[in-house]
């Protein structure tokens, strides 16, 4: 019955809005704060708890609960999200800051993080198949576009999907339909 906010955003960098993480019910109300320097977050399959990436000066953390660091980068962690069963996190490991090449990696609750891709040029936005099995991911190849792959501990690449356009999976239903869009960054010079 709660909805995770992010208050006061700010763009340190080029990839992410940092803010206050806060709760409100879903009806509304007055948002109740929990944490500071929160660039992303991802409830637990429960509900009750959050799992987040906080940064500092000497990179990110990804925690869970909140203040019990399971997985610290020297660049930047994105996209945290859990397993179905919620025994194990899915997420980005973007070694060198302000850069969005990055690979997938899982954690378990005890800490033990996996790899489980090979570096990417750039990935945004990971999702669980429902069987918890494998991790999509929206991610680039050297001189690709964006395609969702399939990523498994010790498993090559599965190509899943490639559109005309640099994608982003959002989120992977129980029937197997997946919610992806098309990531375009846009600059201009006035």
């Amino acid at each position: 019955g709660e909805l995770a906010v992010l208050l006061n955003p700010s763009f340190p960098f080029a990839f992410g809005l940092k803010g206050t993480l806060a709760v409100v019910r879903e009806l509304g109300g007055t948002p109740r704060e929990l944490a500071t320097d929160v660039f992303y977050a991802d409830w637990a399959p429960d509900g009750k708890m959050l799992a987040v990436v906080r940064g500092g000066t000497e990179g990110t953390t990804l925690e869970y609960p909140l203040g019990n660091v399971l997985y610290r980068s020297t660049g930047f962690v994105s996209d945290p999200r859990f397993s179905p069963s919620g025994d194990r996190i899915a997420f980005l490991d973007h070694p060198r800051p302000g850069d969005s090449g990055g690979m997938v990696m899982v954690v378990g609750k005890d800490g033990h993080a996996e790899t489980w891709s090979q570096p990417f040029d750039d990935a945004f936005g990971v999702a669980w198949a429902p069987a918890g099995d494998e991790v999509m991911v929206g991610a680039a190849l050297p001189r690709e576009l964006a395609a969702i792959w399939a990523t498994r501990k010790g498993r090559p690449l599965r190509l899943v999907y490639r559109g005309t356009g640099n994608l982003l999976i959002d989120d992977v239903a129980r029937d197997g339909r997946m919610l992806a869009r098309k990531r375009d960054w846009g600059q201009e010079l006035v």
